[in-house]
């Protein structure tokens, strides 16, 4: 069992791209897509390629008041990872068939890694507003 070193980054709409119809973002009300950009590397600093959405777990561990949790968008939530960069795609959780939505506040979000017996994890925060 070894490593992974694990980073994260994402972003929502902010600004003039709010609530634009053209922009597919988290935005707060609705229920679009929040991209990370998640680098996955072993011990000695090289890409590990070939990951899926298997591989992938994410979580809210903090959500602005009256948020969701999240889930990676299936089936394509999980894209790229060739060059060890991945595009992983978040969104709201479904309650009783509903999707919930974005609210606005300061999400924080643990992503983990696994390939067979390696593990690795990180965490991040966005502001969706």
């Amino acid at each position: 069992m070894a490593r992974l070193i694990v980073e994260a980054q994402g972003t929502a709409a902010t600004g003039a791209s709010q609530g634009a119809s053209d922009v597919d973002l988290a935005t707060p009300g609705n229920s679009r897509g929040l991209p990370l950009v998640v680098s996955v590397t072993d011990v000695d600093g090289v890409p590990v390629s070939g990951l899926t959405l298997a591989n992938f777990t994410a979580d809210a561990k903090l959500v602005g008041p009256y948020g969701s949790g999240v889930e990676i968008q299936e089936p394509d939530g999980v894209g790229g990872g060739h060059d060890g960069f991945y595009y992983v795609r978040l969104i709201p959780t479904m309650y009783q068939g509903t999707r919930h939505t974005w609210v606005t506040g300061r999400y924080i979000f643990t992503v983990a890694v696994t390939r067979g017996g390696d593990h690795g994890q990180t965490v991040l925060a966005v502001l969706v507003d």
